[in-house]
């Protein structure tokens, strides 16, 4: 029984190991190994070098290419369905496939034509500009040929155009003079202000900045050069936003109790122009200069000195600012711009100052402590009007009205001590003032059939007036040790003092423009001016109780002044 089982077992191996070996060898025969070639040429039958061939199959991913003669070969290729994909550099992609060649060892593929790759490029635009251009008057800066960020506003590009210089207050300088007024393709915005404008406009809206050598309206209308120039910018939109809306909000807050909020909106309509700003913020920023390149108050200064580096205004500052312009033609005649700002400023200075002066043996000491604060309020107001007559005729007029209003006061502690003297004392002082001022400059002028010829006449009205009270109390405790006997002395003074000053002036000048000879010009002159000054000081002096002790004739002033003037040139 057991000899059978065995013989049994010996069986089934031999089964086993003959049933292997035919399925081995029947997948060796399925896994057959191929060879794959053939030929690449262009479309005149050329052989093409270097086309890059990839076969794929179910088992295989290679990559050949193509020789000198445009002849490619792969080897051992295990896998079925061959697929072929033919790529070069300008020439179209092609693709084969062969399932049909699955059990040879040899595949020979069709030859392949690779015609050229036609692509239409899109239109390429390329602009040159000229990035400044020199012309008589005007300097212009293309602003094509500089790079800014989408949302730079006018003030922070003037920064990086050459030949400009902005300060921290905004004034805007160019070749090192002031800029005194910005146009808008030839068009005061917002009444010509300086930081209205540079603080508003973005760059990326602007063609080109003009800086133009501006001799007054009056030279304009002569076409002669006379006096010396200022400099005005005029900015010219691009011509897709010449007709565009847009405005800006700005909002920050700050360290120190800091605080900045500003918005604006604006409207161009090809040449008409509607603006409303607005701003609150404590970080000495003005919205407004008041037709004035160094902020409608602060000193004028010559570039490259220190207080470029400085707040031009000290002390702590809260200010308010609302204001609207427009420009607009009221017909084919008239033309008008007008504009309205109002600034309200509270400042708070405090400081402090410590001299020691040493003379021999003599240390002299003064040092003081002082704390001022001022609330003003400015209101202006200025239009301006073109009136085309006729073909010949112009007549411009431009009326200007400003009204301030301040309050303020004053308090100074001061130490002054020698070998032998000591001087304490205080000082305050209350103040207040109005200033109203008005102008209106009317110019005509005629053109004749002539080439040449004009008659020109300009005529200035001026009136301006300041009225200031103000109280003031200093005491002062004086010790003074010279003598063996020390002595001690006070000094009390407390005076109100009472300020007018009206001043008003005329100017009018009348030119005839005659051209002589080739380019020669004849010009006949009239000019008459009038100034008249009305001063008037007031003080009167009062005790400790406030009891007026009368009006002190020494320290009080009246002073009237008229010239007149008459010029023949």
């Amino acid at each position: 029984m057991s000899d059978k089982f065995e013989i049994s077992g010996n069986t089934h191996r031999v089964i086993f190991l003959i049933v292997f070996f035919f399925v081995v060898g029947n997948a060796q025969a399925q896994l057959q190994k191929k060879e794959v070639y053939g030929f690449v040429v262009d479309i005149d039958g050329q052989p093409l070098a270097g086309v890059n061939v990839r076969l794929t199959t179910s088992l295989d991913t290679v990559m050949a290419i193509s020789s000198k003669t445009g002849f490619y070969k792969f080897y051992q290729i295990k896998g079925s369905n061959i697929r072929l994909n033919y790529s070069s550099l300008g020439l179209q992609i092609v693709d084969r496939s062969y399932p049909q060649y699955n059990t040879t060892d040899r595949v020979i593929a069709e030859t392949v034509v690779l015609k050229p790759q036609v692509s239409v490029l899109k239109e390429i635009v390329i602009k040159k500009y000229k990035p400044i251009v020199f012309k008589e008057d005007t300097v212009q800066f293309n602003m094509g040929a500089f790079q800014f960020d989408r949302r730079t506003l006018l003030e922070d590009a003037l920064k990086q155009l050459p030949n400009f210089q902005v300060s921290r207050d905004g004034s805007v300088y160019a070749f090192g003079k002031p800029i005194t007024s910005v146009q808008v393709d030839g068009k005061k915005f917002f009444g010509g202000d300086v930081l209205t404008a540079t603080r508003n406009l973005p760059a990326d809206f602007i063609k080109n900045i003009q800086v133009i050598d501006f001799f007054g309206d009056e030279a304009s209308a002569k076409g002669t050069k006379t006096g010396e120039s200022e400099k005005i910018l005029n900015i010219v939109l691009k011509d897709d936003k010449k007709k565009i809306s847009f405005g800006q909000v700005t909002g920050g807050l700050g360290d120190q109790e800091r605080y900045l909020a500003s918005a604006g909106l604006n409207k161009f309509n090809d040449g008409q122009e509607l603006s409303f700003v607005g701003s609150v913020n404590n970080t000495n920023t003005n919205l407004f200069s008041f037709g004035s390149p160094n902020g409608g108050g602060s000193r004028d200064r010559v570039m490259g000195e220190l207080a470029d580096f400085a707040d031009p205004t000290d002390g702590f500052n809260a200010i308010g600012s609302l204001g609207t312009s427009f420009s607009t033609n009221l017909n084919d005649k008239i033309s008008a711009f007008g504009r309205y700002s109002y600034t309200n400023t509270k400042n708070t200075t405090r400081g402090n100052s410590y001299l020691q002066s040493v003379y021999g043996n003599n240390i002299i000491t003064n040092q003081e402590d002082y704390v001022t604060k001022t609330v003003d309020n400015a209101h202006h107001m200025n239009w301006g009007f073109d009136i085309k007559l006729s073909d010949s005729d112009l007549l411009k007029i431009s009326p200007t009205f400003s009204w301030n209003k301040s309050k303020g006061n004053e308090s100074r502690d001061r130490y002054i001590k020698n070998r032998q003297i000591t001087n304490d004392g205080e000082y305050a002082s209350d103040n207040s003032s109005t200033s109203p001022n008005a102008e209106v400059d009317i110019l005509y002028a005629k053109s004749f059939k002539k080439p040449g010829r004009k008659l020109v006449y300009n005529l200035h009205l001026g009136y301006n007036s300041v009225d200031k009270k103000e109280d003031i109390v200093d005491r002062n405790k004086i010790i003074d040790s010279a003598f063996n006997q020390v002595q001690i002395k006070d000094s009390f003074l407390n005076q109100f003092v009472k300020s007018e000053n009206k001043n008003q002036d005329i100017k009018s000048s009348l030119s005839i423009i005659e051209p002589v000879d080739k380019g020669g010009v004849l010009e006949l002159n009239y000019d008459f001016s009038y100034t008249s000054i009305d001063a008037r000081r007031l003080v009167h002096e009062r005790n400790n109780e406030l009891v007026d002790f009368g009006r002190v004739d020494s320290l009080s002033l009246s002073y009237d002044y008229a010239f007149s003037s008459n010029r023949v040139a």
